[in-house]
């Protein structure tokens, strides 16, 4: 990485915290895409860093309206486990999620699992 990259690379990290802070505080994680992700972060770093960047961002998918494919971008999630996400819709709470799941698996993976989850 070139100096100018390095030196860029705070601000633009403290942009894109910023940016992911104020739009999660609005309550919009379950909307935010990656198009949006691609459009709002490309403003601040190159092709290459918003590749690096993307390996790091998982946006939490709202659970009652995410389709397989998007509840199947989880990290570890099989199809086992989606159709349980699934079988239990429409959540009203994380806490009807955290105890339908924990029937399934252990309260640490239940901790890990609602990482990348809301329910809207």
């Amino acid at each position: 990485m070139h100096t100018a990259s390095r030196l860029r690379e705070p601000v633009a990290l403290a942009r894109i915290r910023k940016f992911l802070l104020t739009t999660l505080a609005a309550g919009l994680a379950g909307t935010l895409s990656e198009l949006l992700f691609h459009r709002e972060i490309d403003k601040y770093v190159d092709d290459t860093e918003l590749a690096r960047l993307e390996q790091y961002v998982f946006v939490p998918i709202n659970l009652n309206a995410a389709s397989d494919a998007d509840i199947l971008t989880i990290p570890g999630l099989g199809n086992r486990m989606l159709r349980e996400f699934k079988e239990y819709r429409p959540y009203k709470a994380i806490e009807q999620c955290r105890r339908e799941m924990g029937k399934y698996v252990s309260k640490e993976e239940v901790a890990r699992l609602e990482r990348y989850v809301t329910i809207n």
